[in-house]
């Protein structure tokens, strides 16, 4: 996951203009990436709109410095980029839904390429997470942002935190998450299908009876 954030990071610099006139050792980089980390499993239902915003962003910097890349000067693009980044990410960040969809999806392709780096199995593994969460978007972003935090940690101290802790963290970060945030949350206004939510109450009043 580093490998990617390092890339996307690099061709955001390059395309933006700002590649050489960020100076971060790898120290502080470190520090930071160990903290985002630390956020998302513990976190992660407070963090991911604004990580997905960011990608957005992010996103509709390139993609606009490429497509105006000889047609336009550098002031015009910096403009265009800028104003339409900027309400893209405005309006991801309210789309409370669709962002937990998008960056479950985003995660899990990010995880399954970290550990089989084939693209198809990653598109599925993305496609697969996107539709569990948009079914179960409480427990879907609570599991993906603590399983990308775990990841993320486990690949800055890969000597001390190896597969299995990185497993038991994201389950650990899911059930703080879900304890700390799960009855207050007010992101989602059904966290499972109506048909599931009837079967489990049928199965609580029998058990009841």
């Amino acid at each position: 996951m580093i490998q990617l954030f390092d890339m996307w990071l690099s061709l955001f610099a390059e395309k933006t203009g700002i590649a050489g006139k960020l100076f971060l050792d790898a120290q502080t980089v470190a520090a930071i990436l160990v903290l985002l980390g630390i956020c998302l499993v513990l976190a992660g239902i407070r963090v991911y709109r604004l990580i997905t915003s960011a990608l957005l962003f992010g996103a509709t910097a390139v993609v606009i410095c490429i497509c105006m890349a000889g047609n336009a000067d550098w002031r015009a693009t910096v403009t265009a980029f800028t104003i339409i980044g900027c309400l893209l990410a405005f309006a991801a960040y309210s789309w409370k839904l669709l962002d937990a969809v998008i960056f479950s999806a985003l995660a899990a392709t990010a995880l399954l390429w970290h550990g089989c780096p084939l693209w198809w199995a990653a598109c599925i593994a993305g496609i697969l997470a996107g539709g569990l969460t948009c079914l179960f978007p409480l427990v879907g972003i609570t599991f993906f942002t603590a399983a990308a935090g775990s990841c993320l940690i486990m690949e800055l101290f890969p000597g001390n935190f190896t597969a299995i802790p990185a497993a038991a963290a994201a389950c650990a970060g899911t059930g703080v998450q879900l304890l700390l945030f799960g009855r207050k949350q007010k992101l989602f206004i059904s966290t499972m299908p109506g048909k599931v939510r009837l079967w489990l109450s049928q199965r609580k009043s029998s058990a009841r009876g």
